[in-house]
């Protein structure tokens, strides 16, 4: 069986890769598609949604910076989305989370957590992603 992708929105290649490297060392098998812009996001998840055998990711993660991005107008689009009403879609905050971070319900996301700076703290973020929304695609 064929799993299906987590779709990771991220500028800094740098930083993709870290977050591959995390979620291969949790045991996470799912393919990673790595995308630089909401636009690239808007054309790749289209385009996965056009194909009938894979119409969806298993998992969107956001990380983009917020004042290059309009993260919740890029999450009410994939809310507006019928293939992908029911993929998690967890958005990285380069904010200090006391210092005004948004909810998770006022972005229409599933899960809104401060960008890990640390190999350490992302780690434990590809662990908790796993066990609450990829666990059964863990090795």
């Amino acid at each position: 069986m064929e799993l299906k992708p987590v779709l990771l929105v991220e500028m800094e290649r740098a930083y993709a890769d870290l977050v591959k490297l995390a979620f291969e060392q949790v045991s996470i098998r799912n393919p990673m598609d790595v995308v630089s812009s909401e636009r690239e996001a808007v054309r790749y998840l289209t385009f996965l949604m056009s194909r009938p055998e894979r119409n969806s990711p298993a998992l969107i993660l956001l990380a983009l910076l917020p004042q290059l991005c309009n993260q919740s107008r890029m999450v009410r689009w994939i809310r507006q989305q019928p293939p992908l009403l029911g993929v998690p879609c967890v958005v990285f905050s380069g904010d200090d989370p006391a210092g005004g971070s948004r909810s998770p319900r006022e972005l229409i996301c599933d899960y809104y957590v401060q960008k890990p700076r640390d190999f350490s703290e992302l780690l434990t973020l590809a662990a908790r992603l796993r066990e609450r929304w990829l666990l059964e695609n863990a090795a």
